[in-house]
């Protein structure tokens, strides 16, 4: 019954941490291992194409891979800056509705707030996303979630976000 409890309180603790260091206190504190990764290999038979169509996948394939590494890269840029507090708006609403998840999950039982999360995303997935996918400027002007994707900054956005108000606090 503490499952909730335990993962939401850990989280927030993570952020509190983050937030902590984001204000220049030095901790060295960690939950999450950082060294796990992954490797895996496939192979694939292309022995009937000749020479310029093995190249052509092969830069095919490395483009898309490319691309999409690219696109995951910024994905996870997002949300380590996210976590770490260099989007303060976003954090704090983020942590807010965590304090408020959290409060939720301790003063309420596990199965009301189960059902109200059940409720909520099964409102979101068939009903919201798909209004969102057939209206797109209902969800750029809407959703909030996605607004708040689309300004979170990436490791690139960040120095040129500390420029740009660096020149307006000077300029002032």
């Amino acid at each position: 019954g503490l499952f909730l409890q335990l993962v939401l309180g850990m989280v927030l603790f993570t952020l509190l941490l983050n937030y902590i260091k984001a204000k220049g206190f030095n901790l060295r504190m960690s939950i999450l291992p950082y060294h796990c990764v992954n490797q895996a290999s496939t192979t694939n038979d292309t022995t009937g194409l000749g020479m310029t169509d093995k190249f052509q996948l092969v830069l095919h394939v490395a483009t898309r891979v490319q691309n999409t590494l690219g696109k995951l890269a910024d994905g996870l840029e997002k949300i380590k800056n996210l976590l770490m507090w260099r989007d303060m708006e976003a954090t704090k609403r983020l942590f807010k509705v965590l304090c408020l998840a959290f409060l939720a999950v301790t003063f309420f039982d596990q199965v009301s707030c189960i059902r109200v999360m059940g409720l909520y995303l099964g409102v979101k997935f068939f009903i919201v996303f798909w209004i969102y996918r057939k209206f797109p400027r209902v969800k750029w002007k809407h959703d909030a979630t996605a607004r708040i994707w689309r300004h979170l900054p990436t490791d690139a956005d960040i120095p040129a976000r500390m420029s740009r108000r660096h020149t307006i606090d000077s300029g002032t």
